[in-house]
């Protein structure tokens, strides 16, 4: 049973184990039948003998990691070792693309064809790829029966449900409330808001779409999209963009045509069924995937990092999604955080300390607005999730600390920081030549404007103590309230549900108490997340003490 209180203020977390796991929304039937849909579309000519063998080597099945995943078969592991061949190939005909989207819809799903061209840009051919795969996957939700046709209907099935996506756009009020502290909350509520207007894009699409048929119309099923689907559609659509689309390089002789009409197009996104179910690992990826330029047809081959040694047959593949994603990242993209990874950065909200000293300063707000407008600058503090860039002292000489400076944050968030600090004089002489520059791109611009701010900064001991604090500031206030939340610890690790009791203060000032039902696999990525953040911000408290702060 759920109670809903409002809290102001999150203390303690208790969580207590509940018997209440959910099937997978893939069964075994589900999955059999996607092995079925894509091994029926291998070649199966004597000369292709080879290509077809392929097929029976790698299995999806259920993961010990939860949801699915990719696996060797018995017969395998000892011939792709020996050949080097690869292990699967997915034909081109498979991938779900822009291009294979708009020619469906031309001739299968007229709505839908009206509704891309409706996204269209005037100057391209096809819709930008995301909007297309989004629409496209919105009018699957709608139509998800045999009524229309739908080539790729065995793999959309058996994508997960709403149910089975752990990102945090997906987080009930009471999920977001345990990550109190972090900045996910405000990069779930940005992400959110510009769902919505993509949602209102594509609805207004369709809204554009004749209801009755035409002559020109091909067989197709109409359906009143406003009705069909909703916000929590697009979120699903959005969690399976994010976790399952690649990008690949367009294949020569494909149909997937250019994306504007002046240049043909050298790279694609693309959903690539029987890939997408497996894993990631950053210590030990075991697949590898390319493309073949000439058919598209995508391969899937062992890592030469993976020998007999290691791997035996029905071992689970592992692809290593990017060498270098931060836990922040694999959290609000997939869902999971990984122990021990010190990659990337981890964003601190710095809004309420920026609102205060433009209060006080009106020209500062100025100035963080151009920064905003002109560099991309976010209202956050992205810092290295490396524990190493927290060791540099504040107190040493304004260069040295100025570099120290730079390896601990982003570019934007240097350029925030050293705005903050330099003196007014300063900040207009950097904005003044960085708005003159031939920058080439806005990264060549962030580049130059640094340029100036490093120097003008470097040069005073003020100016550096000015910035070491400003941080100090935003990172104590940001330590405090993450430990506002406690969490305890859940044993088993049988159950995919837990119950968790949240005690914070309620709006009248007192004790208030929420008791919430959640995934564990939430409540793991929240715990690993928040532990990470912890440790991080406590390292640049630390690290930023000006005059034995």
């Amino acid at each position: 049973m759920k109670t809903y209180v409002s809290i102001r203020s999150t203390l303690f977390v208790t969580v207590t184990l509940c018997n209440m796991s959910e099937p997978s929304s893939s069964s075994a039937s589900t999955l059999s039948k996607v092995v079925h849909w894509w091994q029926s579309h291998l070649p199966s000519a004597p000369s292709s003998s080879s290509q077809s063998a392929t097929a029976a080597m790698i299995q999806p099945r259920p993961s010990p990691l939860g949801g699915n995943g990719l696996f060797l078969t018995t017969t395998s592991l000892a011939l792709a070792l020996a050949t080097a061949q690869p292990i699967a190939t997915i034909p081109n005909d498979l991938l779900i693309t822009a291009a294979k989207i708009h020619h469906h819809a031309q001739q299968h799903d007229r709505p839908l064809a009206r509704a891309l061209d409706h996204l269209t840009p005037p100057d391209c051919q096809l819709a930008p790829s995301r909007l297309a795969i989004l629409t496209f996957l919105l009018r699957f939700r709608a139509l998800p029966d045999q009524s229309q046709p739908n080539p790729w209907r065995p793999y959309l099935l058996a994508l997960p449900t709403l149910a089975d996506l752990h990102v945090p756009t997906q987080y009930e009020d009471q999920e977001l409330a345990l990550l109190h502290g972090t900045a996910m909350p405000r990069l779930v509520a940005a992400k959110r808001a510009k769902l919505v207007d993509e949602l209102e894009s594509i609805l207004s699409a369709f809204d554009q779409v004749p209801t009755s048929p035409t002559s020109e119309s091909a067989p197709s099923v109409n359906v009143d999209m406003r009705q069909a689907v909703s916000l929590a559609d697009l979120l699903w659509a959005d969690a399976i963009f994010w976790s399952r689309v690649l990008e690949t390089p367009a294949p020569t002789s494909s149909t997937s045509g250019p994306q504007s009409k002046s240049a043909a197009a050298t790279f694609e996104l693309a959903m690539i069924p029987i890939l997408d179910f497996a894993n990631h690992s950053f210590d030990n990826p075991t697949l590898r995937w390319d493309r073949d330029p000439a058919t598209g047809d995508v391969h899937l081959s062992l890592t030469s990092s993976s020998p007999s040694t290691t791997l035996t047959a029905s071992d689970e593949l592992f692809l290593c999604y990017d060498p270098e994603k931060s836990n922040e990242q694999l959290l609000f993209t997939h869902g999971f955080v990984i122990p021990g990874n010190t990659r990337g950065y981890i964003s601190v909200d710095a809004m309420p300390e920026l609102n205060m000293l433009a209060a006080q300063a009106p020209e500062l707000s100025h100035r963080i607005q151009w920064a905003v407008n002109h560099l991309q600058v976010r209202p956050m503090v992205q810092v290295s999730a490396n524990p190493s860039c927290k060791s540099g002292p504040a107190q040493s000489a304004a260069a040295a600390t100025i570099t120290w400076l730079e390896s601990l944050l982003d570019p934007t968030s240097l350029a925030l920081v050293l705005l903050v600090a330099v003196d007014d004089a300063g900040a207009a002489h950097a904005i003044q030549v960085a708005s003159e520059s031939t920058a080439t791109d806005q990264q060549d611009l962030v580049h130059k404007t640094l340029a100036v701010l490093k120097a003008k900064v470097g040069a005073s001991q003020d100016a550096v103590e000015r910035a070491c604090e400003f941080l100090h500031v935003v990172f104590s206030r940001v330590a405090q309230e993450v430990d506002e939340i406690k969490v305890g610890t859940v044993v088993s690790a049988e159950q995919d549900m837990v119950v968790v009791d949240i005690e914070g203060v309620g709006e009248d000032g007192d004790k208030a108490v929420v008791q919430h039902e959640m995934a564990r696999a939430r409540l793991d990525a929240i715990v690993g997340y928040k532990e990470q953040v912890r440790e991080v911000v406590l390292g640049v408290v630390k690290a930023t003490m000006v005059g034995g702060q």
